[in-house]
């Protein structure tokens, strides 16, 4: 992959005369109900998929998780129920934490059993998540501009701010998280 993504670079700067490798699908997964984050369990080699099922705010208790096999079979449609509208996800200790509304989800990874609900005081729109190397969680409020760190199952205001203008996705990289808003 690296060698096609360096390829692809250099052909379109014009460098490479070597044709260009097109990217194909490889496979194809229905049959979800607004699907709104896929996470990759490397250690377990599978999918997790979260289902909105409805409005992204409202707390309903129709949205869910499905799980899928690494070649797009669905294994579980419904694989953890219970939640609202569950949006991003993201893995530490054994652990899947999913953004639901004004709560993180806690799922236990070997049963899939819903274990716990973490409140996040002041939270309006919990939306993407995840977590770094030392196992601390983040989850992005778009609505509030803010991102709150859990550590050891207890939230906390991590940074807020203007700046951060609705953030929506957020990746851990090494010691700095990435934000896109």
């Amino acid at each position: 992959m690296k060698t096609l993504i360096a390829s692809t670079f250099l052909a379109i700067a014009g460098i490479a005369t070597a044709p260009v490798a097109e990217a194909g699908e490889i496979w194809r997964a229905g049959g979800f109900e607004q699907p709104e984050s896929a996470l990759f369990d490397t250690a377990n080699k599978r999918i997790v998929v979260s289902n909105i099922v409805g409005n992204p705010g409202e707390a309903d208790g129709n949205g869910y998780l499905s799980l899928l096999s690494m070649d797009g079979k669905v294994v579980a449609r419904h694989w953890v129920d219970g939640m609202d509208a569950p949006k991003g996800m993201a893995i530490s200790g054994g652990k899947l934490y999913a953004a639901d509304i004004t709560k993180v989800r806690i799922v236990d990874l070997a049963s899939g059993k819903l274990v716990s609900s973490i409140d996040v005081p002041g939270a309006v729109f919990l939306n993407d998540m995840t977590a770094d190397a030392s196992g601390k969680v983040y989850v992005t409020d778009m609505l509030a501009d803010t991102i709150y760190r859990i550590d050891g199952g207890k939230p906390e205001l991590f940074v807020k701010d203007a700046l951060l203008a609705s953030p929506n996705g957020v990746f851990a990289d090494g010691d700095r998280l990435i934000v896109a808003s």
